[in-house]
């Protein structure tokens, strides 16, 4: 895999390619950035169109991390712009993540192959499978000795003597 995530840019590309080799041929799919009249516009525009001329513009919000705690701040920040549908990007979604996103009617993608995208007019449906787990994680160093759970493996530690077995 890949040593570091990919970045906001090739993000939004990835996710143009994707959505063009999801839908039919004649139908297209074009990104470009907001409008810069408005004070909290999202980093890019999806505008999909249907053959009879539907369309349907999705707002897309770029992160670097999702915090499930933070979905309900970030949908409403990309829903203050006026655009049929929004849609959250990042290098990994949690599962999780993936589902307060689906259950608050927004859609998702990530650059491991996680797609969700619905929209009512043009009628479009799209969802995928990417990855269950981040690729690109990092491992956090241990802070501190602090707390219950390390305070009761430091006990058991003086409290018996080696060989440890199973049952201590």
């Amino acid at each position: 895999m890949r040593n570091s995530p990919p970045s906001a840019t090739r993000l939004v590309e990835e996710l143009l390619a994707r959505l063009k080799a999801a839908l039919p041929d004649d139908w297209s799919v074009s990104v470009r950035d907001s409008d810069r009249r408005f004070s909290s516009r999202p980093d890019a525009l999806l505008t999909i169109e249907d053959p009879d001329g539907a369309s349907a513009v999705v707002a897309v919000e770029v992160k670097r991390n999702v915090a499930p705690r933070e979905i309900e701040r970030m949908l409403a920040q990309v829903r203050r712009y006026p655009a049929d549908a929004a849609l959250i990007l990042a290098p990994y979604l949690t599962d999780r993540a993936r589902d307060l996103l689906q259950t608050n009617g927004s859609g998702y993608a990530d650059a491991t192959g996680n797609l969700r995208l619905a929209l009512r007019r043009p009628a479009v449906f799209i969802a995928s499978s990417g990855e269950s787990s981040d690729p690109w994680r990092t491992e956090r160093p241990v802070r501190s000795l602090k707390g219950a759970v390390a305070g009761r493996g430091i006990r058991a530690l003086c409290d018996f003597r080696p060989p440890y077995g199973v049952r201590e």
